[in-house]
């Protein structure tokens, strides 16, 4: 009986206890204050900016659940189209550094959504870069024609021939106009 009842509180006393997860932090100070300078320089279209900002901080602090929110922040800031300097390879190593490690960040649906964007938008990129210079190079050396048909063949020989007859035609009119005009000895 008294084997029951200490199986009985163990099992208690496990039903009670409290999961220990990791207490959740408030953002530090620094990281508000460096996020609040990002999100002005971008308002204000100085990607670079934003990006220098965002960049000093993880490198100020490293390893911090601030810092990979950072990485996260510079990879939107990548994909932004009103960045001049958007980079979607860049963004998605961002992305890929975000979601590398332990614990799942607290953006993880948006940066998975994100990264699939980036490759998206970098394979597109690829596509119109490669066609713009397949068009550039037509341009600059174009195609050699195809070589004749047979039926192509005939109709060049005929214009050749109809070409050596009017040449002939018209030196023939050439000398006809000169013995034309060419006075008449008096008699």
């Amino acid at each position: 009986m008294r084997a029951c009842w200490l199986v009985s509180l163990a099992c208690l006393s496990l039903a009670c206890a409290q999961r220990s997860d990791p207490p959740i932090l408030a953002p530090t100070l620094d990281w508000i204050t460096a996020f609040s300078e990002a999100q002005r320089a971008v308002e204000d279209r100085k990607f670079n900016d934003a990006d220098a900002v965002l960049s000093d901080f993880i490198k100020l602090r490293r390893g911090t659940p601030e810092a990979r929110e950072a990485a996260f922040w510079r990879a939107v800031y990548l994909l932004d189209p009103r960045n001049r300097a958007s980079n979607p390879r860049e963004a998605a190593l961002y992305l890929d550094e975000y979601l590398a490690d332990p614990p799942p960040p607290a953006n993880i649906s948006q940066a998975r959504a994100l990264r699939g964007m980036a490759s998206t938008v970098d394979s597109l990129d690829g596509a119109v870069r490669s066609a713009q210079e397949r068009a550039t190079k037509e341009v600059e050396e174009p195609s050699k024609p195809a070589p004749a048909t047979g039926r192509e063949t005939e109709l060049e020989k005929e214009i050749e021939k109809l070409k050596e007859q009017l040449e002939k035609a018209n030196a023939e009119l050439d000398r006809i106009k000169k013995r034309l005009t060419a006075p008449r000895p008096p008699g």
